[in-house]
């Protein structure tokens, strides 16, 4: 269905909301956008807004990976645990990782800490973060 372009005869959204679609309406004016912002279910041609065909260009779950591609990273294994995952991503600064790896297994470590401890844990590395930052910067410029 990607590419055909398929005629419109009014009625209900034919695809997902977050679809890329080209519309061409009755009056000529061709546009492309997410589904949502068109007005599908208009029977009226003299307002020049009845869809008269479309064309679906992107399905929505490949248009977001593809605008947020960076959030997504090839991976050649089966099983990945928390230090393969922060390699993945490039994670290579230790108060990162740590702070990392207490959100992503907040609560479920079975270390006796909940949720709400391990992500003040985290919270916490993170300040520490900031401040070895402006510590690395005020040396780095004389400042120290």
């Amino acid at each position: 269905m990607i590419g055909e372009v398929i005629k419109w005869n009014g009625g209900e959204c034919p695809v997902n909301d977050f679809d890329i679609v080209r519309v061409t309406h009755v009056d000529g004016d061709v546009v492309e956008g997410e589904a949502y912002g068109f007005l599908w279910e208009i029977n009226n041609e003299t307002n020049g807004m009845k869809i008269k065909e479309y064309k679906l260009l992107k399905v929505a779950a490949v248009y977001e990976a593809e605008k947020h591609s960076h959030y997504f990273k090839d991976c050649p294994y089966s099983r990945v645990d928390i230090y393969r995952v922060l390699e993945l991503f490039g994670v290579t600064d230790q108060a990162l990782g740590h702070a990392i790896k207490k959100l992503l297994v907040n609560g479920g470590r079975g270390a006796g800490k909940d949720s709400r401890q391990d992500v003040q844990e985290a919270v916490d590395t993170l300040k520490r973060w900031l401040e070895m930052e402006a510590e690395k910067t005020a040396f780095e410029s004389g400042a120290a």
